[in-house]
């Protein structure tokens, strides 16, 4: 692998069966996956659902972190500096890959160039809200 590894948030189903074409020899030992926010939120809650069956199916444990602060700046942080061996992996949300970078010129990070999309585990509705007399309507 060539970029840090990105696992994007979500769970369709805990029971859903996974299958994956995996390098020779890969994973030898535990593989991290990491949780940019504090535990008991949605991603965390999505990161330990999915996590037994994806140890099952990789045969190696599947070691769930939690590493808030700074809206997921430093997690995020965590793996982008992580070699790129694919035994790091980040559970997202939109704000890992959207919001940070968009709007925070401290994030130092690029989700495009920093971090490689392995797959959508499920997903939820995002939206904007304003107070009912902004004048935007759309």
């Amino acid at each position: 692998m060539k970029r840090r590894t990105l696992l994007l948030a979500g769970v369709a189903s805990a029971t859903l069966p996974f299958s994956f074409a995996r390098a020779a020899g890969y994973p030898t030992m535990p593989v991290r996956l990491i949780v940019p926010f504090a535990p008991g939120g949605t991603v965390d809650f999505v990161a330990r659902v999915i996590s037994d069956p994806l140890s099952k199916a990789l045969g190696q444990p599947i070691v769930v972190e939690n590493k808030g602060g700074a809206g997921g700046i430093l997690g995020t942080m965590e793996v982008v500096r992580a070699p790129a061996d694919g035994y790091t992996l980040l559970m997202v949300s939109p704000s890992i890959t959207g919001a940070n970078p968009a709007i925070n010129p401290n994030a130092h990070y690029d989700p495009v160039t920093d971090l490689t999309p392995i797959t959508i585990v499920a997903a939820g509705p995002t939206m904007l809200a304003v107070r009912a007399g902004f004048p935007a309507k759309n």
